[in-house]
């Protein structure tokens, strides 16, 4: 009786042993993961440019309230910035032989995925399904691997400080460091107004905005 109450204690220990192997062998992100060619959020276009060059052609549209301009490079890359500070706020992994931490690569299976990132929920987003990541210190950064919808292989990458819903975009605007240039304001700066037909008060026009 005394040998099988230590064999089974034999056993548990084992047991627990193993699990605790497997937690550790477990995979978590890490800060390198929120970087590309030493690129990483916040920094500045200046950066960019001495990492990637001449970007192939430049596009400037919102995104989810925030005022971007995107740039692509060559071989997949691209890298958006917000327009009013020209901090880094986005980019996007696209080249086939890009090469991650632990030898992350396109095509790389789910479990290579969790035993390097960790676990996370697959969740669907802009017609596709990802892996989404939160940077341990940055509450906002976000790794998105996005995966085949079908056999769950890893096709791109994206690491990302903008709202991915309408609830992370009222979140960060009602924080001090919300990017949003205000699309009014934008437009009314550019706006060209006619107005010699306007009255004038001592040789000056008087112009109100508003109600």
């Amino acid at each position: 009786m005394k040998m099988m109450k230590c064999c089974f204690a034999a056993f548990f220990a084992f047991l627990l042993l193993m699990v605790s192997a497997s937690a550790e062998a477990a995979g978590n992100v890490q800060d390198i993961d929120f970087t590309c060619k030493g690129i990483s959020l916040g920094m500045r276009e200046a950066d960019i440019k001495d990492a990637f060059g001449k970007e192939l052609f430049s596009e400037e549209r919102m995104v989810m309230g925030i005022y971007m301009r995107y740039m692509t490079y060559d071989k997949g890359y691209t890298i958006g910035v917000a327009v009013r500070t020209g901090k880094v706020l986005d980019i996007v992994i696209k080249d086939k032989d890009y090469v991650a931490r632990d030898g992350v690569k396109y095509g790389a299976t789910a479990w290579k995925i969790e035993q390097t990132y960790g676990k996370a929920n697959r969740t669907f987003i802009d017609g596709g399904k990802a892996y989404i990541y939160k940077h341990p210190e940055h509450k906002r950064w976000k790794l998105l691997l996005l995966i085949d919808t079908m056999d769950n292989y890893l096709l791109s990458w994206r690491i990302t400080e903008l709202p991915l819903d309408g609830k992370e975009a009222d979140e960060m605007e009602t924080t001090d460091d919300w990017d949003n240039p205000g699309l009014e304001n934008r437009m009314l700066g550019e706006l060209e107004i006619d107005i010699s037909a306007l009255p004038k008060d001592d040789g000056e026009v008087k112009l109100r905005i508003g109600g």
